[in-house]
């Protein structure tokens, strides 16, 4: 059955990324320029669709219900990121632990002048910790009201819950591709990087669904702004090869977020619908 209300959301997705790829290009700035505001895409996209349907509000998905889900949310992306670096270091012969970061110069990011203490990377953590949870989460936020909780209410009613994740995941990755296009998290390989985010977004979904029993994206995104700040982490820890291989975006990544996938089938079997 065709979903009127799903259509004309992504339609709203297409028309703002158009604008601002007029913008980008008028000005000569790269539309990646603008990822901060291109986050709340989503948002605005819900808020223009509920108005034109005249579908109320439903302030509750954001409410802070402190559960055992908020704390989820911090460690699975540090379990995520640990992964990333023993799969890079376990495939690739040439790749070796840095302390220093010298692998961030992938990003065309300097490394540090001497190797980080575990004093000083518990610092780093810690950080981490803090600007994932507040600052990330508040512009991931944008990203959650349309992907967790728009196309969930709209599309779990008509689609087993795996056949969702993996659609709202595909949906996601390919929203993400103009910024790859224009350099964004796999800087000089647009077009491998791009395939390569669709495969990350399909891939973390099943977590950001897992989230979602906590009856609020809060949550998911807390999760989503701690997996961007450990993501320059997960690259300028190993040394060698490139972000396509390494990183939680790369090879390694994708390998320990499927692995982790699996174990959560397992460990969590609840075969309730989604309900917030």
């Amino acid at each position: 059955m065709k979903n009127n209300k799903l259509i004309f959301f992504l339609f709203t997705q297409i028309i703002l990324i158009g604008i601002f790829e007029i913008i980008s290009y008028l000005l000569k700035i790269p539309i990646n320029f603008f990822s901060v505001l291109y986050m709340f895409f989503p948002f605005i996209g819900v808020v223009i669709t509920k108005l034109h349907y005249g579908i109320p509000f439903d302030y509750s998905v954001v409410k802070i219900k402190l559960s055992r889900y908020y704390l989820y949310a911090i460690l699975i992306p540090f379990i995520i990121t640990f992964l990333s670096i023993c799969f890079a270091l376990i495939f690739y012969m040439d790749t070796k632990l840095s302390l220093s970061f010298s692998g961030l110069s992938k990003l065309g990011l300097a490394e540090s002048s001497t190797p980080y203490t575990l004093s000083q990377l518990g610092l780093l953590f810690l950080k981490s910790i803090i600007l994932g949870s507040t600052i990330n989460a508040f512009f991931a936020l944008g990203e959650e009201t349309g992907w967790r909780s728009f196309l969930v209410t709209e599309l779990q009613p008509s689609m087993n819950k795996y056949k969702m994740i993996i659609t709202i995941g595909f949906i996601w990755g390919l929203w993400h591709i103009p910024l790859i296009l224009a350099g964004s998290n796999y800087p000089n390989y647009p077009i491998t990087g791009s395939f390569l985010m669709v495969i990350f977004c399909i891939l973390t979904n099943p977590i950001y669904i897992f989230l979602l029993r906590s009856k609020s994206i809060i949550p998911g995104a807390i999760f989503h702004g701690m997996i961007n700040a450990l993501s320059s982490i997960s690259i300028g820890m190993i040394e060698g090869q490139n972000v396509l291989t390494v990183g939680n975006l790369g090879i390694a990544g994708l390998t320990g977020i499927l692995l982790f996938d699996i174990v959560l089938y397992f460990a969590s079997r609840e075969k309730k619908e989604i309900n917030y």
